[in-house]
């Protein structure tokens, strides 16, 4: 795991949010949090503390649903 993840995970962790996973992929970043109600601008705000937003291309706060694990928050967004 990049630090960028390491810290994107303990942002998240400090706060009142339980991460699930973080992962990068050919520069998109995923987070997912357990809180199925997590709202977007709370979430941002949590980001914005590890990565200035300037460097923040299409950020997108979505819920999924996955069969035994309920429903969950995600974070994506791609890393100029």
């Amino acid at each position: 795991m990049s630090d960028l993840s390491d810290d994107i995970r303990s942002a998240f962790e400090h706060t009142k949010y339980t991460v699930a996973d973080v992962s990068q992929n050919r520069g998109q970043v995923r987070i997912e949090l357990l809180e199925a109600d997590a709202e977007a601008d709370a979430l941002r705000e949590v980001l914005d503390t590890v990565i200035d937003l300037d460097d923040v291309f299409g950020p997108n706060v979505t819920t999924e649903s996955t069969d035994g694990q309920g429903v969950r928050t995600v974070v994506t967004f791609r890393q100029r």
